[in-house]
């Protein structure tokens, strides 16, 4: 493959997705072929199970089901957008990826660390380039997510 594929991770309002749409705009204007997308989802297929996962279930979700869904939804994007990308060259801007299975699934939702490197070892078929993580005091992610709306 010949594109570049460069992840943002972090919490929510950790300016992840800002940095992203400034780094794509900067690419942009000096002429590369760059490609926005985010996981969970990035196509077609992967926003099906990202709403799937978002949704308000009467019982919850089991943490299997969760981290099962969220890999299923990476390995379509994966599949479905990011390769195809990759192949034609682009630089493939990607906000969030791996490390926030960690986090999200793993460290909050209670699934064992050693099921997400497992899953991640059996259904990511293309790594990135490079991943930035931001990080910052929580107190201040959560002053920047005032009225924005609930984190998804």
């Amino acid at each position: 493959m010949s594109g570049l594929f460069i992840v943002f991770d972090g919490m929510d309002g950790s300016g992840k997705s800002t940095a992203l749409k400034a780094l794509a705009q900067e690419l942009n204007q000096s002429g590369h072929n760059v490609l926005q997308t985010r996981e969970p989802g990035g196509s077609a297929l992967a926003e099906s199970i990202r709403e799937c996962m978002l949704a308000d279930w009467p019982q919850g979700m089991p943490w299997q089901t969760e981290l099962l869904l969220v890999f299923a939804a990476r390995a379509a994007h994966l599949q479905q957008t990011v390769a195809p990308a990759l192949e034609q060259g682009k630089i493939v801007l990607c906000d969030r990826f791996v490390d926030s299975s960690y986090v999200y699934q793993g460290v909050l939702g209670g699934a064992p660390l050693d099921w997400i490197a497992q899953l991640a070892e059996r259904t990511i078929t293309c790594w990135p380039t490079q991943t930035f993580i931001f990080d910052l005091p929580v107190e201040l992610a959560l002053k920047r997510l005032q009225g924005r709306g609930a984190p998804d």
